[in-house]
């Protein structure tokens, strides 16, 4: 699947992107856009979890629990 790439300036703190380049030199990542990509992907991916188990425990208070048969 080819995604559509859009360039975007961001701004980080020097110690941020110092310990990014050492991830790099260390091979973990190929870049800071991989980097940058990956964690975007990551903090995209919690929020909507946080959104589901939110949502999870609306419905549970609203009092649609499944009741524990004994």
């Amino acid at each position: 699947m080819n995604a559509v790439k859009q360039k975007a300036v961001i701004n980080a703190e020097k110690s941020q992107l110092d310990r990014v380049q050492r991830l790099i030199d260390s091979g973990q990542y190929r870049t800071v856009s991989a980097f940058v990509r990956e964690a975007i992907e990551d903090k995209l991916g919690r929020i909507e979890q946080g959104r589901v188990a939110e949502a999870v425990e609306r419905y549970c208070s609203a009092g649609w629990r499944r009741k524990t048969l004994i």
